[in-house]
């Protein structure tokens, strides 16, 4: 018996031995996901300092869009202007030539070169109105070609802006996946740790349940070889008289109910400690938590039956010795059935075969 209680002692150990060891392989593995954790964190730091300056390049080129959309809407209203101008000077070239073709007519006299070189001043000035209005076509169509690469790089960089945006998204779905799984394992962690008290706790009731149904064992083997030795003196005495027959057939019937007694309480006892290795082999392998507690639960109802069923039976078979004369019931019940009262069944039945001697 030692043997075996020390045997299993020895594999609780490596139980729980094996147990410290997966709980430092989930808490290295807790340590590993919180640095994961922090690297996901600093890449999220990253990627919104990057978004932001993203931001900041955006907000940058819609200014230079708006600064550049002014200049053209002013280029625009030069143009308009340069072109006013140039429908006033064409109206006053017109004007001029209706004069000038008035005064050839009326100063034919005046020398041919003074009036070509009044043509040719018109003619310069003519020349001049028309590059002025080209330079500023010309200036019109190059702050168009600026405003249209201004527009591209603002469409790549709102594209780029929202590739960032969905990278953002991603790391911080990753980052709340990780967190989740963590809670998980560390929730994970604590049901191991409140399953193995719960079996150590276990484990110590029925080890306590064993030993007092091996007390109880040794008491009703005492009060057996008390029995026996009483039968055989009362057996080997001279004098037997008829009326006690009765009385030794009592105590025939009373020996083998502490027998069957005795073997239903070894019974228990081996039960008891199938469901301690159950309990052990059940420790290492941590899962179905609440099965084990409903059938240990049925099972000691199961016992609790047996006893009160036992119970029931000696006191059907002390029932049968109340017939005897001057044996109260009283005395047998509590000499019997109260765990308090030490005495056995055998003093009484000796008193009550004096009794009926004298």
């Amino acid at each position: 018996m030692k043997l075996y209680h020390d045997k299993a002692k020895d594999e609780l150990t490596r139980q729980c031995i094996t147990l410290r060891g997966e709980r430092e392989l989930a808490l290295r593995e807790s340590y590993q996901k919180d640095e994961q954790l922090k690297e996901l964190q600093y890449e999220l730091s990253n990627q919104k300092s990057n978004v932001s300056a993203m931001e900041i390049q955006l907000d940058i080129l819609k200014a230079k869009l708006e600064d550049e959309t002014k200049r053209a809407n002013d280029l625009d209203r030069s143009l308009i202007e340069s072109r006013t101008e140039l429908i006033e000077f064409n109206t006053i070239l017109r004007q001029l030539e209706v004069h000038y073709q008035q005064e050839l007519n009326r100063i034919q006299s005046r020398p041919q070169n003074e009036f070509m070189d009044k043509v040719r001043y018109l003619e310069q000035k003519l020349s001049d109105a028309f590059l002025k209005s080209e330079n500023d076509q010309f200036i019109k169509s190059k702050q168009s070609g600026k405003n249209d690469e201004l527009l591209k790089e603002n469409v790549y960089l709102s594209n780029e802006l929202e590739k960032l945006r969905k990278l953002a998204e991603e790391s911080q779905s990753l980052f709340e996946r990780n967190q989740y799984k963590q809670t998980e394992e560390i929730a994970e962690l604590n049901r191991l740790k409140q399953r193995e008290n719960e079996l150590m706790h276990m484990n110590a009731m029925l080890r306590q349940d064993v030993l007092l149904k091996s007390k109880e064992n040794e008491k009703l083997q005492q009060q057996l070889g008390y029995q026996e030795k009483t039968y055989n003196g009362l057996l080997t005495g001279k004098q037997i008289q008829p009326n006690l027959i009765q009385e030794f057939e009592a105590l025939k019937k009373e020996r083998q109910m502490f027998v069957e007694n005795i073997k239903k309480i070894n019974e228990e006892i081996a039960e008891q400690k199938v469901k301690i290795d159950r309990l052990e082999k059940e420790k290492s392998q941590p899962l179905n938590t609440f099965m084990i507690n409903d059938k240990w639960k049925d099972k000691q109802t199961r016992n609790n039956n047996n006893n009160t069923t036992n119970n029931s039976s000696q006191n059907n078979t002390i029932q049968l010795l109340l017939n005897e004369e001057n044996l109260s019931p009283m005395n047998i019940n509590t000499a019997n059935t109260s765990p308090i009262n030490h005495k056995p069944v055998d003093e009484e039945i000796i008193k009550a075969f004096t009794k009926v001697r004298k």
